[in-house]
């Protein structure tokens, strides 16, 4: 009997184990980010929505008033990377933090927390 329920106790451990592994819908970087971005020893502060339709990520990157579509986004085990104009961002999701490098114009880093009830408009649009 201590060996059958050793056996049920290792399954179910070992079951456990690989439902832990995989990757939740609510880890996935779909969603809105607030944050900063970090060059030439100046910090401003950046927005950025992105959003899997289908398999096609996009996205949006807001700094202030002026929010521009995010081209070249793609997003695989957890590493994300996409641009706006001529500078792109590369980087990783670790829970609900994603943070990376920037190259060309703007190059430097970068830095977002998950804003789950972020609202752009919070006054009306």
């Amino acid at each position: 009997m201590k060996r059958l329920l050793s056996i049920v106790s290792l399954t179910l451990a070992a079951g456990c184990v690989g439902i832990a592994s995989r990757p939740s819908a609510d880890l996935a970087p779909a969603g809105d980010w607030r944050g900063y971005v970090l060059h030439d020893g100046l910090r401003a502060q950046i927005l950025v929505s992105l959003h899997d339709d289908h398999g096609a990520w996009n996205g949006t990157l807001s700094d202030g008033d002026n929010a521009v579509a995010l081209s070249g986004v793609a997003i695989a085990d957890g590493r994300v990377h996409f641009e706006e104009g001529d500078t792109a961002f590369d980087g990783s999701v670790a829970g609900s933090s994603m943070s990376g490098t920037v190259t060309g114009a703007q190059a430097g880093s970068f830095a977002l927390d998950r804003q789950p009830d972020w609202d752009p408009y919070p006054s009306g649009p």
